[in-house]
């Protein structure tokens, strides 16, 4: 085991069923952490994500940065899968993606019992607070998906849980960004989930918008430090995501302002 100072390693010993929302298709596997207890964790599996590598990149440091925010996150860990995992699995399917899949994938907490947030959901009170987090994380990270059709997104023991964040952080992926410092680049929000319950209600930032920039480049580095080898994540890269987040931070006030007009 390697020592992962921000985020739990686990090893997965039986598959236990596949979840069918999504593309991605992840498999909940009986686990065993690096502490020896039990866990029961939702996999998401290198072979069967678009992006691969850069997928699980994308899941572990939006999970970190929901984190660091203060934003209730499924615990996300590191799975490590062996190949003959595969073997006991009757599904052809699930069997090919284990055993192309060898090695470390992103893995979060199965909560049960946990419920998707339905569309239209009215927003008051705590929930509108969590809602407007949300939001703000998504237009950070640059996440368009997490709409009313698929929200990704559950209610537990009466609190919101963000999950599934593979397509977020598109210029990880070599994809075009979406800065959210710039006012015509936040339109693909339009679809999120919270997008009608936010509108013309007044909105106060200022906790999270504290939190954020509260983050320094030493905690930064931190969340890059605990992402495996074998993902293959680059000297380039880190330095990408630093000189991102370090240029949100210095646009806080013009990302705030955009966020409210186009809240209005």
């Amino acid at each position: 085991m390697i020592a992962l100072p921000l985020i739990r390693q686990a090893t997965a010993l039986q598959y236990g069923e596949v979840l069918r929302e999504g593309h991605s298709h992840p498999c909940v596997m009986d686990c065993l952490d690096d502490y020896g207890e039990d866990r029961r964790l939702a996999v998401k599996f290198r072979s069967t994500v678009y992006g691969g590598n850069r997928a699980l990149i994308a899941e572990l440091l939006a999970s970190l940065l929901a984190s660091a925010l203060s934003i209730p996150v499924a615990a996300p860990f590191i799975v490590d899968c062996d190949a003959s995992l595969g073997e006991a699995v009757a599904d052809a399917h699930i069997a090919k993606q284990i055993r192309e899949s060898a090695g470390f994938n992103f893995g979060s907490e199965f909560l049960q019992p946990a419920r998707t947030v339905p569309p239209r959901w009215p927003l008051s009170g705590v929930y509108l607070d969590e809602a407007l987090k949300v939001f703000f994380l998504d237009a950070i990270i640059q996440n368009a998906d997490r709409s009313e059709l698929k929200p990704n997104l559950l209610v537990y023991r009466g609190g919101l849980i963000v999950i599934d964040h593979e397509q977020a952080l598109p210029f990880m992926h070599g994809a075009v960004g979406r800065e959210p410092w710039v006012a015509n680049e936040l339109t693909y929000l339009r679809n999120h989930i919270f997008y009608s319950g936010l509108r013309g209600k007044t909105l106060d930032f200022g906790e999270i918008a504290t939190l954020f920039v509260a983050l320094d480049e030493l905690r930064i580095q931190e969340h890059l430090n605990v992402i495996p080898k074998a993902w293959r994540l680059t000297n380039k890269d880190c330095q990408m995501y630093i000189n991102y987040i370090s240029t949100a931070q210095s646009k806080l006030s013009l990302i705030i302002n955009n966020l409210n007009d186009f809240l209005r």
